[in-house]
């Protein structure tokens, strides 16, 4: 919005944001916001871990997330 009030003339690709399909997402917890962040990534075509010592690997699975360890995670997702 900014830039389309300030500069005239503004070429179509510099408005383009970023392909997410077939990224990472990363989530660190996957109760109610994390379950739903996790729905609406995989809507997007991206990949979702899951951190959260507090769940089973198999309730992570339910919450639509991969379950991972901080360490696999953090490098894979971006």
């Amino acid at each position: 919005d900014r830039l389309l009030r300030t500069e005239r003339g503004v070429p179509r690709e510099r408005l383009m944001g970023t392909e997410i399909s077939g990224s990472t997402l990363g989530l660190i917890g996957i109760g109610n916001t994390g379950s739903r962040s996790a729905a609406i990534a995989k809507g997007f075509g991206m990949r979702v871990l899951a951190v959260d010592p507090l769940l089973t690997a198999d309730e992570i699975v339910k919450r639509g997330a991969e379950p991972a360890t901080l360490a696999e995670m953090l490098p894979r997702a971006g």
